[in-house]
C-alpha cells in the first residue's frame, strides 16, 4: 500500500518519541527508503528533526514551532518533514550530530537537520524558536533561507574525528586537569554534566600512578554530583545533567544510562579510595533502578522531565508545601539538611540541594512517600539492548566494591533474560518494545553484552577457584 505523504504518518511508529508527535499539524514521516524516495521525486528539501521522548527542549519545540500553523503549512508545502526517535536509531543520530558539531561547534537535542532532495545535509541546528529570538534565528526565517540554498555537502563523520593517537597519554591527563572546575567540581565553567567516561579514566590513571592531582579531581566532582543538585535525594539516582555551573538545577529527566555509569563510577571509586558515603550513593541507584526503572526483569529507558509540560514538576517543592506536610521539628531538620528559602531556587520553588553529604532518613522517606502521591512524569518503556547490558556492568561494579552476591546474581539474570528476549532468529535486536522487537542490529548492543558476559565469567571464574 503506497504511502499518502500528505498527512502525518508517525502512527505507524511504535517509538513513544515519534507518537508525541501525532497531533502536530506537520506531515510528519518516518524515516524509510520511501519517504527518501518521496523528496527526491518531488524535489523537495527534507528536515529530519531527531529528538528522544524524555528531552525538555524537544518538548518545547513540540509545542511551539512544531504545532505552529504557520510553520507546518509551510513545511508541508515544501520540504518532506521525517521524526527521527535517537533511542531507536543510533546510527542516523550520530552521523547529524557529527555533521551539526562540526558546522556549529557544539550539539544536543532537538537535532534539526536540512537536507538536500538527495539526503546531503545543508545546515543543522538545534532548538528552534518559532521567532527571532535569544540570539537565534526563527523557524520560518531558516526554512525560506534554506529553500534558497543549493545542494548539499558530502559528509564523511570520520575525516574530521580527533585522533588520539597523535596525543600522548600525559597530554591527554594534563588537557582534562586543565578543564578541571576546581571551586565546584566537574569540567568546564558553564553547564555541568557528569562525564563519567572522564572520571573512569581518571580512576584507572589514578590506580596505576597514584597522582594527587587526579585523586582531587576525582573526590572533588564526586562530591559536588552526590550533594548538589543532580542527585534525586528521595529516591536515589541522578538526574541528566546540570544547568549551571555550580550543579544546583538539573535537566530533570532520569535516563537509564546515566544510572549505569554512575553505578560503575561510584562503585569503582569506592574500591579505590574507600569513602563510605559512596556506598550510601550506590545503594540509592540501585534503589531507584529497582522501583522506577525495573519492569519484568529489564530496565526501561527512561523518565520524562516534564510532569504536565512543567518541567521537574514533580520533584519541585514550595516552602509553604513543606510547612503543610511536615512538623516542626521535621522542618527544621530538613533546613539543616538543605538549602531551604522561600523564594525557592528554581521557578520560586526548592530543588533540594544539600548542604553537606547526608545519610538518607525517616524524613526523606516521608517526602517520597509524599512525593509518589503526586502526578508523575511520563516513563518511556523501550528496553534498549546496549542500556540493559550497561546496567549489568554497572551490578558487577557494585559487586566487586561490595561482595554482595546478590548483586552478581542480578547481572546473570538480567544477561539471561537480555539473551532470550532479545536474540532471535540470529540476530541481537537494539530494542523492543511491549515485546515487539525493533529489526535493527547495532554493534554496540553486541559489544556491550559481550562485555557483560565477559565480567560475568571473570567473576564465576574467580569463584570457582
Amino acid at each position: 500500500m503506497a504511502t499518502d505523504f500528505k498527512r502525518n504518518n508517525l502512527d505507524k511508529s511504535l517509538s513513544p518519541y515519534l507518537r508525541q508527535h501525532l497531533d502536530n499539524p506537520i506531515w510528519w514521516q518516518v524515516w524509510a527508503p520511501e519517504s527518501l524516495a518521496e523528496a527526491k521525486r518531488t524535489g523537495k528539501k527534507i528536515l529530519v528533526s531527531i529528538g528522544y521522548s524524555t528531552c525538555h527542549w524537544c518538548h518545547v519545540m513540540a509545542s511551539e514551532a512544531f504545532s505552529n500553523k504557520e510553520i507546518a503549512d509551510y513545511l508541508n508545502e515544501n520540504y518532506i518533514s521525517i521524526k527521527v526517535d535517537r533511542e531507536q536509531r543510533p546510527d542516523i543520530d550520530q552521523y547529524f550530530m557529527a555533521f551539526l558539531i562540526r558546522t556549529s561547534g557544539s550539539g544536543g537535542w532537538p537535532l534539526n537537520a536540512f537536507l538536500s532532495p538527495d539526503a546531503q545535509p545543508i545546515a543543522a541546528f538545534t532548538y528552534i524558536p518559532v521567532e527571532r529570538r535569544y540570539g537565534m534565528q526563527g523557524m520560518i526565517e531558516i526554512l525560506k533561507a534554506v529553500k534558497e540554498r543549493g545542494q548539499g555537502i558530502e559528509f564523511s563523520p570520520e575525516e574530521w574525528q580527533p585522533n588520539f593517537r597523535n596525543h600522548s597519554f600525559d597530554e591527554i591527563i594534563s588537557n582534562i586537569i586543565a578543564r578541571t572546575d576546581t571551586q565546584n567540581g566537574g569540567f568546564g565553567n558553564g553547564q555541568k554534566f557528569p562525564q563519567c567516561s572522564t572520571l573512569l579514566f581518571l580512576l584507572s590513571h589514578y590506580e596505576r600512578y597514584r597522582q594527587k592531582g587526579a585523586r582531587d579531581i576525582i573526590i572533588r566532582t564526586l562530591k559536588a554530583m552526590m550533594t548538589r543538585g543532580l542527585q534525586d535525594h528521595l529516591q536515589g539516582g541522578f538526574f541528566r545533567y546540570c544547568v549551571d555551573a555550580k550543579w544546583t538545577i538539573p535537566h530533570f529527566e532520569k535516563m537509564l544510562y546515566d544510572q549505569a555509569m554512575h553505578l560503575w563510577t561510584y562503585s569503582w571509586a569506592y574500591s579505590v579510595f574507600k569513602i563510605n558515603d559512596y556506598l550510601d550513593v550506590i545503594n540509592g541507584i540501585l534503589k531507584c533502578l529497582d522501583e522506577t526503572f525495573l519492569e519484568d526483569g529489564l530496565y526501561i529507558s527512561a523518565h520524562d522531565a516534564d510532569t504536565h509540560h512543567h518541567e521537574g514538576e514533580t520533584y519541585l517543592w514550595s516552602l509553604g508545601e513543606l510547612e503543610r506536610v511536615l512538623t516542626d521539628t521535621e522542618l527544621k531538620e530538613l533546613r539543616k539538611r538543605y538549602f531551604i528559602s522561600r523564594q525557592g531556587n528554581y521557578e520560586d520553588k526548592i530543588h533540594l540541594v544539600e548542604r553537606n553529604y547526608f545519610k538518607r532518613s525517616r524524613l526523606e522517606e516521608k517526602l517520597l512517600t509524599l512525593r509518589r502521591k503526586k502526578p508523575q512524569p511520563f516513563a518511556d518503556r523501550k528496553i534498549i539492548t546496549s542500556w540493559n547490558a550497561l546496567v549489568g556492568v554497572g551490578l558487577i561494579m557494585a559487586y566487586r566494591a561490595t561482595g554482595k552476591d546478590t548483586l552478581l546474581d542480578k547481572a546473570t539474570s538480567l544477561f539471561s533474560r537480555l539473551t532470550n528476549k532479545h536474540y532471535a532468529n540470529g540476530k541481537l535486536a537494539h530494542s523492543s518494545l511491549n515485546g515487539i522487537l525493533q529489526e535493527q542490529e547495532f554493534l554496540e548492543d553486541a559489544a556491550s553484552l559481550l562485555l557483560l558476559a565477559t565480567y560475568i565469567e571473570e567473576e564465576r571464574a574467580d569463584a570457582k577457584e
